[in-house]
Parts: C-alpha cells; sequence; structure tokens
C-alpha cells in the first residue's frame, strides 16, 4: 500500500523533530529541512529510512530537490501515483524558495534569520 501525502508528512515531521529535538507538533512543513538543522548526513540517513519504510530504493539528493516536509511527502505520493509534474512555474522547489528568500526586505530576513538563531542552542 501506498502511504498517503498526509502520512508521509506525519512521518516526516516526526522524524525532522526527532533530530532537531523539538515536538513533531512544531514542525512547521513548510520550512526547509536545514531550519531545523539537519545535516547533510541527516538528510541523506532520512532518505535510507524513507527506503526501508516504503521497500524502494529512493535518490539521496531527494532532501535537495524537494527540501521541505510538504515538498518531500508530494513529490513522492505523486511518484507513486504516476502523477509527478514540476512546480508550474517551472521553478525547482529550492529555485521557489531562493525566490521567496530573495524577495524579503532587509528587515524581513533580519527577522528570519532572528528566529531561526533562537531555535538552536549556542
Amino acid at each position: 500500500m501506498i502511504p498517503s501525502t498526509h502520512e508521509l508528512a506525519d512521518w516526516l515531521a516526526s522524524r525532522v523533530a526527532a533530530a532537531a529535538g523539538i515536538e513533531p507538533s512544531a514542525v512547521e512543513r513548510n520550512r526547509p529541512f536545514a531550519w531545523y538543522g539537519l545535516t547533510s548526513a541527516e538528510e541523506v540517513g532520512l532518505v535510507g529510512e524513507l527506503e526501508s519504510w516504503l521497500g524502494r530504493p529512493l535518490s539521496p539528493t531527494l532532501p535537495w530537490e524537494y527540501p521541505t516536509v510538504d515538498a518531500l511527502a508530494r513529490h513522492l505520493t505523486e511518484a507513486d501515483r504516476g502523477q509527478d509534474t514540476p512546480p508550474p512555474d517551472g521553478r525547482t522547489e529550492i529555485e521557489a524558495l531562493v525566490a521567496e528568500l530573495e524577495s524579503l526586505s532587509e528587515d524581513e530576513a533580519a527577522a528570519e534569520l532572528a528566529a531561526a538563531a533562537t531555535r538552536f542552542p549556542r
């Protein structure tokens, strides 16, 4: 049985939360994995866990191609159903996130950085 997008997102959020030392409910599913402090090695490990859970091989680059819980869950379920399509504007998820970051004012960017800095102990 192929898990639903919701089931995959819940599973991913629980793994991200465990790695970040937070509650799964605190995971904002549209935030990049890096926001939660996941290292490249942890992201590759996440793909390995996904492979075991889903019972099929996956590309180790998935967290970079689909860098959020929602994006990765949506991609995996759409790919399993043969419906995987690129984003409507033709940009990858990473390109869309970069464009979003570039659209922030200096004050908005500073606020985002300050918020991120409080999430991780020194």
